[in-house]
């Protein structure tokens, strides 16, 4: 089951940051440096991170894999691939240099919203117990 999630998860967290970056060079540059604008996107992360969610949940049901864990291997997909994204190939948001450090930031708060929305929607706001080992 462990291994479905991945197959399930990692590409969806790939496909769809490579989709909104491709989505982030139609908007125009005073979103991500302009203060009014850029609240706007902020906030926007916050009421579509349960789509995120949804999405993910809807592929572990296909898949035949655990939502949660879904969710977790694409958002971890996510950062890694807009980390490589941003380093190697920033031109591909099609912002000016001036606004990648906001791309960068409105795309974390996002990822961070995305596993705030999954654990509230899961129920589960409280950390797991860690097991303790009996030597």
């Amino acid at each position: 089951m462990a291994k479905r999630a991945f197959v399930a998860g990692f590409p969806l967290g790939v496909v769809l940051v490579v989709g909104f970056a491709v989505l982030i060079r139609f908007f125009p540059e005073p979103w991500f440096v302009e203060t009014p604008q850029r609240v706007v996107l902020f906030v926007a992360q916050i009421v579509l991170a349960p789509v995120f969610v949804w999405i993910a949940r809807g592929v572990g049901g296909a898949a035949r894999a655990p939502g949660a864990v879904v969710l977790t291997w694409a958002v971890g997909a996510g950062l890694l691939t807009d980390g490589l994204l941003l380093g190697f190939w920033p031109g591909l948001y099609g912002q000016p240099v001036e606004a990648m450090g906001w791309v960068a930031a409105t795309l974390l708060w996002a990822f961070g919203w995305i596993v705030v929305a999954g654990r509230v929607m899961s129920g589960r706001t409280e950390p797991e117990p860690v097991a303790s080992g009996s030597g």
